[in-house]
């Protein structure tokens, strides 16, 4: 099957599913600005009115959140517990949700939003599994990659050219980046294999890695893409946040909508994304 007709399928069923492209937006919006508030006002009791607090507005200045952990440690470390803990509640929403997009964007699995909930609730257990193996193998690849780099550095000290350490770290963070859109790649298929077939975490990875190997040029391709697709506009959103000033209100409004037009598009982008690879496994077995 084409490339460009499994993005268009995926697209589709995308554009399908804008109930719960509101729903994840809402959610992320609102974990966001739990952070936001809770960070918010610990900055503010903290700091009160003080000149730190001004240039915190500006920049990030990392000698003000040194002066912070040593004079306020015992509420700094209160702040991180309760942003840990509603980090780890996040994480859990979104295995959840992972498993909801996988309902919705299944050529036979639709219904209405709160039917794709009830059922998803039921695989979020096995998505939360899948989403550890993620996280091992992600480290396991950068490991490898660092170990890599550092060993190619050792080999070439006595070099005298500068470019001998630029051509290392280069090729370094391709590697890295090779390694990690195929491993996003085996780890969207697994997740929608692990949804779609109510089977374990393992069971999952291991068709999951067997089928990116045995379609490897799709896959990867069609993970490169998608990647592509959700850095653009983080690119944009980068772009736009380094020249509006934050230091008025009409900045920081504009800058907060824009923000929220970005949540959106990622939140688009992310459903596309297991739309396609599920069109892809779809189409692979027939």
């Amino acid at each position: 099957m084409p490339l460009s007709k499994t993005l268009a399928t995926g697209l589709q069923r995308a554009s399908e599913n804008l109930p719960l492209l509101f729903l994840l937006w809402v959610a992320n919006a609102v974990f966001g600005l739990a952070a936001a508030v809770v960070s918010g006002f610990w900055l503010s009791d903290a700091l009160g009115g003080s000149l730190a607090t001004r240039s915190l507005a500006r920049e990030l200045d990392v000698n003000v959140f040194l002066e912070l952990y040593t004079y306020h440690q015992d509420s700094f470390r209160m702040l991180l517990v309760t942003i840990g803990v509603l980090a780890a509640f996040y994480v859990l929403l979104w295995c959840w949700f992972d498993a909801a997009i996988v309902q919705a964007t299944g050529r036979d699995q639709r219904g209405s939003l709160g039917d794709i909930l009830s059922r998803a609730s039921f695989d979020a257990p096995v998505m939360l599994r899948v989403l550890v193996f993620a996280w091992a193998i992600q480290v396991a690849l950068t490991a490898f990659c660092g170990a890599a780099g550092w060993l190619c550095w050792r080999a070439t000290l006595a070099s005298s050219s500068e470019m001998t350490v630029y051509l290392i770290g280069a090729g370094t963070v391709a590697l890295w980046l090779l390694f990690t859109t195929a491993a996003v790649a085996v780890h969207d298929q697994a997740r929608i294999r692990a949804c779609r077939q109510h089977g374990g975490a393992r069971a999952a990875y291991r068709f999951a890695l067997g089928f990116v190997l045995r379609r490897r040029p799709g896959a990867v391709r069609l993970s490169a893409v998608l990647l592509g697709a959700a850095f653009l506009p983080w690119a944009v959103y980068q772009g736009i946040g380094a020249v509006i000033s934050t230091q008025e209100s009409l900045g920081i409004t504009g800058l907060m909508i824009v923000a929220d037009v970005f949540l959106l598009v990622r939140m688009y982008v992310r459903v596309w994304s297991v739309a396609a690879h599920g069109e892809l496994q779809r189409r692979a077995e027939g």
